[in-house]
């Protein structure tokens, strides 16, 4: 029997049955748990896209000159589009469990296109087994819609038609709208296309779209509110986060509030402009960095292993609602927390398979690692490296563990295919 028709058959089969039992079970956890509390972000974007739609507007709008930061415009508007048509936000949820279908088809097309036919099943296998790519769709936020339109990007760039190019130039402006992140996907089409040794006018195709979008955004923006924003500001915001005299690997909201802070706490906040206080941020940030450089880099790495500690993000407020706060005023909460750390473990036990079976691809398969096979790597070093500068969130690295899916897959192709030449 051919081997390779053998096992593509099976892997074949094995990624259809659970990818139809995949989307069976979103659309039941969709029906039970539609009226889930949100996450404090998403009730952020939900309260503004319904001032947006109250007052006619579109987000950032003069009310918001004042405001902490900018947040996510593009999914903003999107989410007041969404309500201004269906008059609710929930379908928000139906949208984003349409988005993941797509998602996996693209993981599919690129496992196909970049490895082999039965690497892509295998992807598609271990990536539906991860517990947060089956609850993501559940939560408005930024992250899910940002991640499509990232991805959808990227699978365009790999086309030789200038069409396809352009429309991914214009699927990373709209997604950068949403969360600037999107870089990493750009930083790595444009590699591929020059490893690909495409022609320079693929480079305009791509480029052209995506600069002048974001472009004419900032430019109408700056009309609208006297500021250029195509974007967050939360660079200034964020960095701050990460460089302040009470910095750690959490996020700390607080620490905004107090007033012996240097970095964080500016007086009379609420009376001066998003792009003022970004400035101010990002300056007093980068100043504290010039003088504590040990203690910048110190928290570099328990940045990295806890971005990437687990991933059961999803599962918050759907599944679990306020579960640290219920052990916290339990009768023994000490054991309630090593309860709660223990089923968090457990939920994420198929990630840290696909993590395992990454890092032994990653030396299983060394030599390729510099080939057209490797380049996808770009986006996930990128995407380790903001994790080291910024503030550890275990939903920051969802929009890239489809690498690591698309190589470990490749590894356990090359195990079987070892063991088979054993025989």
């Amino acid at each position: 029997m051919n081997y390779n028709r053998f096992i593509n058959t099976d892997f074949r089969r094995t990624a259809i049955t659970i990818t139809t039992i995949w989307l069976i079970l979103q659309i039941i956890f969709l029906i039970i748990y539609w009226n889930h509390p949100e996450v404090p972000d998403a009730k952020s974007y939900c309260g503004h896209a319904l001032q947006c739609v109250q007052d006619g507007t579109i987000y950032p709008s003069i009310r918001n000159i004042n405001d902490s930061y900018i947040h996510a415009p593009g999914f903003v508007n999107l989410l007041a589009l969404e309500y201004y048509i269906f008059g609710t936000f929930k379908v928000n949820y139906i949208l984003n469990i349409l988005l993941n279908i797509v998602i996996l088809w693209e993981i599919y097309f690129l496992g196909r296109k970049i490895f082999n036919e039965r690497i892509a099943n295998i992807a598609v296998i271990i990536y539906c087994f991860i517990f947060s790519n089956l609850f993501a769709p559940l939560h408005s936020l930024s992250d899910h819609p940002s991640y499509f339109l990232a991805l959808s990007g990227l699978c365009l760039a790999l086309s030789k038609k200038w069409y396809y190019i352009a429309l991914a130039g214009v699927c990373y402006a709209i997604s950068y709208t949403f969360r600037p992140t999107v870089m990493a996907f750009v930083v790595c089409s444009i590699i591929y296309l020059f490893a690909n040794r495409n022609r320079f006018t693929s480079y305009v195709y791509l480029l052209i779209p995506y600069i002048f979008l974001l472009t004419g955004i900032g430019i109408c923006n700056k009309a609208r509110i006297g500021h250029y924003v195509n974007t967050s500001s939360l660079a200034g915001y964020g960095l701050a986060h990460s460089a302040n005299p009470e910095t750690s690997i959490h996020a700390d909201m607080t620490v905004f509030q107090h007033s012996y802070n240097t970095v964080t706490y500016i007086p009379n906040a609420e009376t001066i402009s998003f792009a003022t206080k970004d400035s101010i941020w990002k300056a007093r940030s980068i100043q504290w960095i010039k003088e504590n450089p040990k203690k910048y880099l110190s928290l570099f790495i328990p940045r990295l292993l806890r971005s990437y500690s687990a991933d059961w993000w999803s599962l918050e407020d759907i599944i679990v609602v306020n579960d640290y706060e219920k052990a916290m005023k339990s009768n023994n909460p000490e054991y309630a927390l090593k309860m709660r750390r223990l089923k968090q473990f457990i939920e994420s036990i198929p990630y840290y398979l696909m993590i395992l079976l990454f890092i032994s691809s990653l030396i299983i398969n060394r030599k390729t690692i510099f080939s057209k096979k490797g380049i996808l790597l770009i986006i996930t070093l990128l995407a380790l490296g903001y994790s080291m500068i910024s503030v550890a969130e275990l939903r920051f690295h969802y929009s890239f563990i489809f690498v690591m899916a698309l190589w470990a897959a490749y590894g356990v192709d090359s195990f079987l295919i070892k063991k088979k030449s054993q025989k």
